[in-house]
């Protein structure tokens, strides 16, 4: 199944060329991508398993604190930020330390 055509953005709105698309324009599905296991990972970098894993989860805090920040600042309430970010990462950002 196409994913929505641009047509459904702002020509919708009355608003033409806006979207630097046709209405006949589909995205395509992004190709899934295989999550490597953590030994593998290691192994490769030649790093102990517990390393890279201390790595990956101080990364994806940085992501998550990133990522609020950001929707702090484009969300007009505390309610909208707060259903947003449970919809983006699945977490109530009031459990998350930023």
């Amino acid at each position: 199944m196409p994913w929505p055509s641009c047509a459904s953005g702002s020509n919708g709105r009355g608003r033409t060329g806006t979207w630097p698309c046709s209405s006949d324009t589909t995205w395509p599905r992004p190709t899934p991508v295989r999550a490597r296991p953590t030994s593998e990972i290691a192994e490769a970098l030649g790093l102990p398993v517990t390393q890279v894993t201390n790595f990956l989860a101080y990364a994806r805090r940085e992501f998550r604190a990133i990522v609020l920040e950001r929707l702090r600042e484009i969300s007009g309430t505390e309610a909208e930020f707060r259903l947003e970010a449970m919809e983006l990462l699945g977490v109530d950002p009031t459990d998350v330390a930023v």
